[in-house]
């Protein structure tokens, strides 16, 4: 039975008014407002309320420069100190009251005296409580402070006894302290030479994860063990570094231009290092008639002059201030000012140095003594620590090898660096007032 077109019209257009309809929501056809409420016509716009601008100046007291700590403070209190470069942290085990408060007094004691080689009271509590869960974080920031003022050697052992403590941990703060000793170690190993040292532990922590800042410097210590021992010659000897920059800061202090010396460009040492010795003769071929030398007593250190560390690293010692001693050394970050107490301590004795410079207190080195004085060879790479030579951007999009340009306030500028292939980001903390 076939049905009639003009049902099936009428039909087909009785569900096309029915889909359309679905699609309406119910309310659209039912809902009226609510008893009480203003139609349309009698809705009125409200009024805009105008408020004054506050711009009165607050009296505010500025943040304290002086660090309080309450005499039995917390482990949190004592994280959030921040008297140094990175937070203690305690380990796992647990802390008690009483070493909360000893080291309280010892870190505000520390404050006190205002010198940061000077922490003496912290290795007081270090001695009082040697087996304190702040220990392994304590000696990692302790390193940093030795090697900041000079304390190469010590800065090596404070790491190295770091990471052995805190190795084993697998709390996630606990194990980055480990990583962090453990990163500022092989940096500083790897920036003296210390590549037999280096591949051993690259042995000892085979299969860890290492994270954070501490993956770059792995990283960038794999290539400098990769460079000092495979391809020596891209190596940067110390010995030749150290007379670059004796020759540097005499042109500098004759107001000339300092110009790389083209023989010490040119000189590569032997893996095993560059001997006293063999580091005078080439002071004399490029026009230092240096002599050799070793400290008998408490003498003054002679300036300008070549001084041998314990850690086998040969510097310049080109200026003397009272007290204090300014090393340049590109190897180690450019120019360094150290104590007496610190060249003294770290310093093996032996240097190189101008005659008329030598007073009492120091004796000639024979041929054979000189030769057993070695300073080792840095990889060549970059510093991180070196300032960046491009210049600050705006916190947008950069264009080029430099930062992006320009800068807007409240947002962060950026600078590339690019020997480090590292991007650096620099802020400024703001305050907000509100303006009602």
């Amino acid at each position: 039975m076939k049905l009639s077109s003009t049902i099936v019209r009428a039909i087909t257009s009785s569900l096309i008014v029915a889909q359309c309809a679905a699609g309406v929501p119910l309310l659209a056809f039912t809902q009226e407002p609510p008893p009480g409420a203003p139609s349309q016509e009698q809705a009125a716009p409200v009024a805009a309320t105008r408020r004054p601008p506050n711009r009165t100046v607050p009296t505010v007291d500025p943040p304290s420069t002086v660090l309080s700590l309450p005499a039995s403070p917390t482990d949190t209190e004592l994280t959030r100190a921040r008297i140094f470069a990175e937070p203690l942290v305690p380990m796992p085990r647990g802390t008690t009251p009483a070493e909360n408060r000893a080291l309280a007094r010892a870190i505000a004691e520390y404050a006190r005296i205002g010198r940061s080689e000077m922490v003496a009271p912290l290795l007081a509590f270090l001695a009082q409580y040697p087996q304190t869960a702040w220990r392994p974080s304590l000696l990692a920031n302790l390193g940093t402070v030795y090697r900041a003022t000079g304390y190469l050697g010590k800065a090596l052992s404070a790491w190295d006894q770091a990471w052995s403590e805190a190795k084993i941990e697998t709390d996630v703060r606990a194990k980055a302290v480990a990583d962090f000793a453990l990163g500022e170690w092989l940096d500083l190993s790897g920036k003296i030479g210390r590549a037999d040292a280096m591949a051993a532990r690259f042995e000892e922590i085979s299969g860890r994860n290492v994270t954070g800042r501490a993956a770059q410097k792995l990283g960038m210590a794999r290539e400098a063990v990769w460079v000092l021992k495979d391809h020596h010659e891209e190596a940067a000897a110390s010995g030749a570094a150290a007379l670059e920059g004796v020759l540097a800061y005499a042109a500098y202090a004759n107001h000339q231009a300092a110009a790389p010396n083209a023989t010490l460009q040119q000189y590569h040492a032997m893996p095993a290092g560059t001997s006293l010795s063999e580091l005078k003769t080439l002071a004399k071929s490029v026009g230092l008639s240096y002599e050799m030398a070793f400290r008998l007593t408490d003498a003054d250190f002679p300036v300008p002059s070549v001084v041998h560390f314990r850690v086998d690293h040969y510097s310049a010692l080109v200026k003397a201030d009272q007290g204090r001693y300014l090393l340049l050394d590109p190897i180690l970050g450019g120019e360094k000012w150290v104590s007496r107490e610190a060249l003294t301590e770290e310093a093996s004795g032996y240097v190189l140095a101008p005659k008329a410079a030598l007073g009492a207190g120091w004796r000639s080195v024979p041929q054979r003594e000189a030769s057993g004085v070695i300073g080792h060879c840095a990889p060549g790479a970059p510093d991180d620590t070196d300032p960046c030579p491009c210049g600050g951007g705006g916190g947008g999009a950069g264009g080029g090898g430099g930062g992006g340009g320009g800068g807007g306030a409240g947002m962060a500028a950026y600078s590339l660096h690019p020997m480090a292939a590292s991007l650096r980001l620099t802020d400024l903390p703001l305050t907000y007032r509100p303006p009602v």
